[in-house]
């Protein structure tokens, strides 16, 4: 499919906006990472093929801390392995598929994800 006017771009910032639509059920003074950055960091690790909390984990430590300020941890602390690990065992994935169902059905867009043999369209 050829690029066109017509197709959107998804910013991490859009993502996050959705993801924070995403009720974060933790109460609690420690709360050191926001929900919406944790799934966003899942996100980007998922689709950057990395497909374990561990693996996630890693990947997020090892980008630079404008990769890390984007995803939402200013402080260039990043959440370990048993952070998403707790993240997923806790998280209502009817709630989740419903936040995103809202947010990407609300758009007419194509997703451009650049791939090691090029470019794969999916709408």
């Amino acid at each position: 499919m050829a690029n066109s006017s017509a197709n959107l771009k998804i910013t991490f910032q859009d993502l996050r906006s959705g993801f924070a639509s995403q009720r974060d059920l933790r109460r609690g003074p420690n709360l050191q990472y926001t929900l919406a950055s944790r799934l966003l960091t899942a996100t980007a690790a998922l689709l950057s093929n990395h497909l374990g909390v561990t693996t996630i984990a890693k990947w997020l430590a090892g980008q630079d801390e404008g990769i890390k300020r984007v995803l939402g941890f200013v402080k260039g602390v990043t959440p370990n392995q048993s952070t998403f690990q707790r993240l997923f065992a806790r998280l209502d994935p009817v709630a989740l598929e419903e936040v995103l169902r809202t947010f990407f059905d609300a758009k007419s867009l194509t997703i451009r994800m650049k791939m090691p043999s090029g470019l794969l369209w999916c709408t």
